[in-house]
């Protein structure tokens, strides 16, 4: 069973190392001893390991071994820390987070340097359509089957934030969210990283989020109209090393609308946007600069009726 997808957790300190087909009996004892494993970053801290020189730290992989093996299960010959030659025009070499081991090929640049989107087509880079922008990632030849240099690869429509945000939402901060995914078509079994998870914060403004460990920066937008109606939710990315918060205008990404504090189902996985008016409101939040109300301005003045009408 996947333990992870059925809905286990791992005790704190450990992650799931071993994920897929793999032999348990469905309790958590024992799918957490076949399943979870102190990460490398934990040994290391405790000075169990050092890296030699020409290797790369898995950090937060698991580690599957103890002791002295430590060295060869959190350690990797990866480009980014044995190629020490000049990348060709037009191309670059592996990042850092790119974990493969090189050992075999030599590390040379053969097997440590990809093309560029920008390097494509001898160095003219690839041809976008209009209004569309080029990505600075790494693609493959053409011939390869995948994430071939071309414009489907390598081509964006630069995102602009709020651009989804039903009506007055897109400046409206008088509320607070909770972006939740779910493994199931009921809401009940949240997902734990993000691919899915779950983001919280302050409708209409940017949450710094990250995936795969941390090497893919994002901001995070969720759009309260208020308790009921349709709100949406936008992911805008980042270059690594680049703000999240606010995100760099013509950057790439998207999102979706959907229904306020409702499950909704798809395929077989859901996603729940919950909205609450904040319990402390900024006064100055709820009329606008020119005197006129915002959206959720009337919301405010209606639960004091209702409050004024309990206490009577």
């Amino acid at each position: 069973m996947d333990y992870h997808n059925g809905g286990g957790s791992c005790p704190a300190g450990q992650n799931e190392g071993r994920t897929g087909d793999i032999s348990c009996d469905g309790t958590d004892a024992d799918c957490q001893s076949q399943c979870c494993r102190r990460p490398c970053s934990e040994f290391k801290a405790a000075g169990s390991y050092t890296c030699p020189a020409g290797t790369s730290d898995r950090d937060n992989t698991s580690a599957e071994a103890s002791g002295g093996a430590l060295q060869e299960g959190c350690c990797v010959t990866n480009c980014a820390a044995a190629f020490t030659g000049q990348c060709p025009a037009g191309t670059q070499v592996r990042d850092a987070d790119d974990m493969e081991d090189c050992s075999a090929g030599g590390c040379d640049a053969d097997s440590c340097c990809r093309m560029t989107c920008a390097g494509a087509n001898n160095g003219a880079g690839v041809t976008c359509p209009a209004g569309q922008a080029p990505k600075t990632e790494m693609c493959n030849e053409p011939g390869t089957g995948y994430d071939e240099c071309d414009a489907d690869t390598c081509c964006y429509t630069p995102y602009v934030v709020g651009s989804i945000a039903p009506g007055a939402s897109a400046t409206d901060t008088g509320f607070d969210f909770t972006y939740e995914e779910f493994s199931d078509v009921a809401c009940t079994t949240r997902k734990t990283n993000f691919e899915g998870g779950m983001v919280t914060g302050t409708s209409a403004t940017c949450v710094p989020q990250s995936v795969e460990g941390g090497t893919t920066p994002f901001g995070f937008y969720a759009y309260c109209p208020g308790l009921t109606g349709t709100g949406a939710y936008e992911y805008v990315l980042a270059s690594e090393g680049a703000d999240r918060c606010p995100p760099a205008a013509g950057a790439e990404g998207g999102g979706e609308t959907l229904a306020v504090n409702v499950c909704v189902a798809s395929d077989d996985e859901s996603k729940k946007l919950t909205c609450t008016v904040r319990n402390d409101p900024d006064p100055a939040l709820k009329t606008a600069a020119s005197g006129a109300p915002v959206a959720h301005a009337a919301k405010f003045a209606a639960l004091a009726v209702v409050a004024a009408v309990v206490l009577a």
